[in-house]
């Protein structure tokens, strides 16, 4: 009797781990598609993407499209990408509400250029959007955002992933040469100027200025 209770635990023991690891053979997730596109608490709802300015101005930026999953893609997957306008809208009035001289500016139509179709192929999970960004003339007086989104549709073979900002990439263009970064300022003095011409006498100081491409 104690070896035919041996013989059927032994039994149930392997059909278990058999189980067990054919169930790691599925997916355990979604293959959304996403972009990789990290927000951070300090950058206020964008992605910053530093891009060196060139004699001519252009430069190429080489955005991440992410099929996510626990498991290789197997299919062939033609990702849509278009502008998004309306994200940029939203962030700004809930970010900074009526104050619109803080507000980020959609960057200009001449400025970038990039594919509407991202193809990714069977036995791949990331591919690069090439964004070309022309430069020449910025002024970086705005904070310029190029906002993209993922295009879902009935007809895709896939589904844009729906947690936010996933799906959704605010890309806050800081181009930078040679000479950008942060510098020490801490003997510099700013003085105000008022309406009728007349010059603050206490200064404002402050300990460091980032210097960007203008």
């Amino acid at each position: 009797m104690k070896i035919i209770y041996n013989c059927w635990f032994a039994l149930c023991l392997l059909l278990l781990i058999t189980s067990c690891n054919d169930e790691w053979k599925d997916e355990q997730y979604r293959q959304y598609i996403s972009f990789k596109a990290p927000i951070k608490d300090k950058d206020n709802g964008v992605t910053p993407i530093y891009v060196r300015y060139n004699p001519d101005g252009k430069v190429r930026y080489q955005l991440p499209v992410i099929v996510s999953g626990s498991t290789t893609n197997e299919q062939d997957i033609d990702v849509h990408v278009a502008l998004y306008e309306d994200t940029l809208e939203i962030l700004n009035r809930e970010r900074f509400s009526g104050r619109t001289d803080l507000w980020y500016t959609l960057l200009e139509e001449d400025k970038y250029e990039f594919p509407e179709i991202v193809h990714i192929p069977a036995g791949t999970c990331v591919e690069q959007l090439n964004i070309d960004f022309d430069l020449r003339g910025i002024n970086m007086t705005d904070k310029w955002v190029l906002p993209l989104t993922i295009v879902d549709d009935a007809s895709y073979n896939y589904q844009g992933h729906p947690r936010k900002n996933y799906a959704k990439a605010l890309l806050r263009v800081i181009p930078f040469n040679d000479y950008s970064g942060s510098y020490s300022t801490s003997t510099m003095e700013v003085y105000i100027r008022n309406a009728n011409g007349s010059t603050d006498n206490k200064p404002m100081v402050t300990n460091n200025r980032t210097a960007y491409v203008v």
